[in-house]
């Protein structure tokens, strides 16, 4: 959702809304310029060039999926089940592009597909057919076999101090 939402319209939600919109910024700003994400990204620049970010954040999304539990007390699939009643019950307080897509979301359950290697070769072929066949997306999972125990492990330390500058970050906003 934060990111259909451009600045000047963030006065016309609830408070905690635009709380979430600020954190969600934040996160992506930290993600962007962290030197793990980064290393991350070189192991797939030779082959996909500027595509290597949208692969690098799919493929973390797919580790803390595939991990749930080492970050979350619920089940993924509870969790999930839950933001999509969440969704469904609030489409009238999101974009219009977000409520577009938000059925397919949850009819083909696009987030909990993240936590499986074949849900994510499926959304990077999806993905590359979205880039006009220009990515090279569809073949992202060579890297992925052959980097994956690096990857898991660039993930899993980058996302400790993203949960620490998260936590931080939202104290900051709440004060």
């Amino acid at each position: 959702m934060a990111d259909g939402v451009r600045g000047s319209e963030l006065s016309r939600f609830h408070p905690d809304i635009e709380t979430g919109i600020r954190l969600h910024r934040s996160i992506d700003s930290f993600t962007d310029r962290h030197p793990i994400v980064s290393d991350s990204k070189d192991l797939f620049r030779p082959r996909h060039n500027h595509w290597s970010a949208v692969i690098v954040d799919i493929l973390y999304d797919h580790f803390l999926a595939a991990r749930w539990q080492r970050y979350h007390e619920s089940p993924l699939d509870e969790y999930v089940g839950r933001f999509y009643e969440l969704l469904r019950d609030n489409l009238d307080l999101v974009p219009d592009r977000v409520r577009r897509f938000a059925p397919l979301m949850i009819q083909h359950d696009w987030i909990g597909s993240y936590a499986t290697r074949d849900g994510i070769d499926k959304i990077l072929k999806q993905m590359h057919r979205r880039t006009g066949l220009r990515s090279d997306m569809d073949t992202a999972y060579l890297e992925l076999d052959e980097y994956y125990e690096q990857l898991e492990n660039q993930f899993h330390s980058f996302f400790a101090e993203l949960q620490a500058h998260a936590a931080a970050k939202l104290i900051e906003l709440q004060s």
